[in-house]
């Protein structure tokens, strides 16, 4: 199978920064936000490889095309790795395209049955290699700086959010259609809900509509046969309240 990895969304909230807070003045010396006071979604960011390989970003120091120094971490995060989209119901982009450095270390072990000694971790001077081993997951937790999106003007509603990880595919995997999640969320003042959803639904190239993907058969496709869900992305559909 090899390095696979995929993005995991949790922790959810809104908060209201004062341009003096710490959640502004740090994350502006990483270029995420601009002064003043802004309204912020917040949320954890786990980037899991539930492959059977490393994916190794190697050293920072020898890769400074993919690398950059992060004043905000006090470590080197590879350039653009994550990007978030939030569109609303339209499917129109009310907060467009945030590309976030990214440092990758082994944080949280999330396959019981992965080695239980860290491998990866982040360090200052930039000489050891990054990456997740298999079972592991890097985890930028909502109070990191930059570890946001700023929704200055974003209106009480429905919204959807997209969180795609390794975004420039700057370093091999062997299945990149997980890439990408798509998270249902309801903002009303300073709470938001994450919505009830089902993933695993994928597009069936013959009959050009999403099916279920997660039975053993991919089921009978109306164009016939059995659905084609060949290079499909991962979708989820949200139940609305």
């Amino acid at each position: 199978m090899g390095a696979n990895l995929v993005p995991i969304l949790r922790n959810f909230s809104i908060k209201n920064a004062p341009g003096n807070s710490t959640d502004i003045t740090e994350s502006m010396k990483d270029g995420c936000v601009t002064a003043g006071d802004h309204r912020l979604l917040r949320f954890d960011m786990r980037t899991y490889n539930k492959g059977n390989a490393d994916f190794n970003m190697g050293k920072p120091i020898e890769h400074p095309e993919i690398f950059e120094w992060s004043a905000a971490h006090g470590h080197w995060h590879n350039k653009h790795f994550n990007e978030y989209t939030l569109f609303n119901m339209l499917g129109q982009a009310v907060v467009p395209g945030f590309k976030q450095g990214f440092c990758l270390e082994d944080i949280e072990r999330i396959d019981p049955n992965a080695s239980p000694t860290p491998k990866f971790h982040c360090d200052a001077e930039g000489r050891v290699d990054q990456g997740v081993q298999p079972g592991w997951a890097d985890v930028y937790s909502v109070g990191l700086p930059c570890q946001f999106i700023v929704i200055d003007g974003v209106q009480d509603g429905y919204y959807r959010l997209l969180a795609t990880t390794n975004a420039r595919f700057v370093a091999h995997e062997d299945d990149y259609t997980d890439n990408t999640i798509i998270v249902g969320l309801h903002l009303h003042g300073d709470t938001v809900i994450q919505l009830t959803e089902q993933d695993n639904w994928r597009w069936c190239h013959k009959c050009q509509g999403l099916a279920f993907a997660g039975n053993p058969s991919p089921g009978a496709c109306p164009a016939g046969g059995l659905h084609d869900h060949a290079g499909s992305g991962n979708y989820s559909l949200v139940q609305y309240s």
